[in-house]
């Protein structure tokens, strides 16, 4: 299982991306989650800067990648002919799967085999980058979860990072290349 984060995304005054920040709001106690499993061993997959750290303890580490998720930067979605704005890690972990079945399909047209169970090749891409056309992840190195700060490489906030859609199918297409899944 993929394990999502969330963000909170700034825009440029012409409304284009900007960058995002690990969603922690200590008002409203409300945010992205993350930390250590103490019930899962941490597995092979997991590798690469950062997921070695003071709080690392042989068990697994979450969230593995993230996603927009602050309600105040989130989703504008209609319902009975009114516009709602929403988010949460309940909206982002779906955008992930969306953009994997999306990928999925794409490369069933393609002839190439579906990305499956992704964690490893997602560890892969963030060990192996300067493989890579561009990154599949924004990294996401500022604010907190109210327990964890963001920080380069793999975080307790943010995981590997926010996806870059394009960027993720270039890199999972890579990974299949290099023999992986």
């Amino acid at each position: 299982m993929t394990s999502v984060g969330g963000t909170t995304m700034f825009q440029t005054p012409q409304g284009t991306y900007q960058k995002e920040a690990a969603w922690g709001n200590p008002i409203s106690e409300a945010g992205t989650g993350g930390g250590l499993s103490q019930h899962f061993k941490r597995p092979a997959y997991q590798k690469g800067p950062g997921v070695d750290n003071q709080f690392s303890n042989g068990n697994r580490q979450v969230p593995d990648v993230a996603a927009v998720a602050d309600q105040n930067t989130g989703y504008h979605v209609v319902l009975g002919g009114r516009d709602h704005q929403i988010g949460g890690t309940s909206a982002a972990g779906p955008l992930w799967a969306a953009v994997t079945a999306l990928i999925d399909q794409d490369f069933q047209k393609r002839g190439l085999k579906p990305v499956g169970f992704a964690n490893p090749a997602l560890y892969w891409m963030a060990q192996n980058g300067s493989q890579l056309p561009s990154p599949p992840f924004h990294q996401v190195t500022e604010g907190n979860n109210l327990a964890y700060l963001a920080a380069p490489g793999w975080n307790y906030c943010t995981g590997l990072g926010s996806l870059q859609a394009g960027a993720l199918e270039s890199a999972f297409e890579a990974y299949q290349r290099q023999g992986g899944a």
